[in-house]
């Protein structure tokens, strides 16, 4: 059986949770004998690696596929009444394009099945290639309608996306509920996105606690991209009042640049040392930023969060974790059992749990080691790999 996939969806650079995702499983897949091509951000081009082909469409390419969008009618009527011209533009012109590169992608490469990833940015390019070739389509959702009201206007063009996929998966059961706000009742499963346990495995990093300056003193971890989003001041804010009873705690922030980089940086360049940011380390280097600390803190923010990744990541490296009890993180960190949680934006119990696990090495043990073996039974990237296969070879055997 033929087994050719087109993936709707961002691939690295740059890392995050669904890139990387991309990235492993589609590592898999081609292991598994799929030739897998992948349609994503970006301008670099194509780059074609055995039985793997990534297309980022350069900016001629994609303008070419926009103006060549603009006089099809079988998009402009599959599209219909939706105003997404008036109302999101970005959004109405990423389809436009990503649909010509794609369309061009399938009918050469003899595509059988389509999966896209996210709801608003990528579901209606893979809906509307499903509808022209009559291919099976799976849509990951990750809870993009509590972010963007828009979506609530246009609730009719993203229900008929959703209802005319063979499957729609998600990360998180909290993220799959979302649907339900565009009058959808189609069952989502959920596939929760797991972490390379080979890769993040517990141990010390006394050669990086050394480059830091930071010896053998405590330190509470942030890794996430540097912004408000993640909670980056949340951390922020919570250190300050944790080094107030804990002077000797050290607060390191690790991750990609973000909307807050540059502010707090400043900030720690003035505090001798007790804060410490560090931009864009590659991801070979985060298993050790995570055997360093004592603590890592998760305080995403907004009911879009779907998941973890630092949580698990930390989880995995036998790390305790506090977060915010929030979107899909209570599905990741059991409060009491294998983390802490506290209510979202309470910067003092955010504080408090932090300094309760400074105080309470048993209690700090005992959160990570059974947080260590929830990642090992339920994280395991590998498992989440089998799990999507087999939604994928499902979906061929109804095509």
């Amino acid at each position: 059986m033929k087994k050719n996939i087109l993936i709707i969806g961002n691939y690295p650079p740059p890392y995050g949770g669904v890139p990387h995702h991309i990235e492993r499983l589609t590592e898999y897949l081609v292991d598994k004998g799929w030739t897998c091509h992948v349609l994503s951000g970006g301008t670099s081009g194509n780059q074609h690696i055995g039985a793997l082909h990534i297309y980022k469409p350069t900016y001629p390419a994609k303008l070419l596929g926009y103006l060549r969008q603009g006089f099809n009618r079988k998009f402009r009527r599959w599209l219909g009444t939706a105003s997404l011209d008036k109302y999101e533009p970005a959004f109405w012109r990423r389809y436009k394009m990503y649909s010509d590169v794609g369309e061009k992608i399938v009918r050469e490469n003899d595509i059988q099945l389509v999966a896209s990833y996210n709801l608003l940015t990528y579901g209606p390019v893979g809906a509307y290639l499903a509808d022209q070739f009559r291919l099976p389509h799976v849509v990951n959702v990750f809870g993009e309608v509590y972010k963007y009201d828009s979506m609530l206007r246009h609730k009719s063009f993203f229900a008929h996306v959703v209802k005319s996929a063979y499957r729609l998966l998600s990360c998180s059961s909290h993220c799959g509920q979302s649907i339900r706000q565009l009058g959808v009742e189609t069952p989502v499963q959920t596939v929760t996105y797991g972490v390379n346990i080979g890769h993040f495995t517990p141990g010390e990093a006394k050669d990086l606690r050394t480059s830091l300056g930071i010896g053998s003193a405590p330190v509470v971890l942030f890794v996430g991209r540097l912004g408000r989003e993640m909670g980056l001041d949340s951390f922020f804010a919570a250190a300050r009042l944790t080094a107030q009873s804990f002077p000797d705690v050290r607060f390191v922030m690790v991750g990609q640049t973000g909307d807050l980089a540059d502010e707090i940086e400043k900030k720690c360049e003035t505090s001798d040392g007790r804060y410490i940011l560090r931009r864009n380390s590659p991801y070979t280097d985060l298993p050790n930023y995570y055997r360093m600390a004592s603590i890592v803190v998760v305080p995403t923010r907004g009911d879009r969060t779907c998941s973890s990744l630092a949580a698990m990541e930390a989880m995995a490296t036998r790390k305790a974790v506090v977060g915010f009890a929030i979107g899909g993180i209570p599905e990741i960190v059991e409060h009491e059992k294998t983390g802490l949680l506290v209510d979202p934006e309470k910067i003092e119990a955010l504080s408090g749990a932090i300094n309760r696990l400074l105080e309470d090495e048993l209690l700090r043990v005992s959160l990570a080691e059974a947080g260590y073996r929830k990642s090992q039974s339920s994280f395991d990237e590998n498992q989440v790999n089998v799990t999507m296969e087999r939604h994928f070879l499902d979906a061929l055997r109804v095509a």
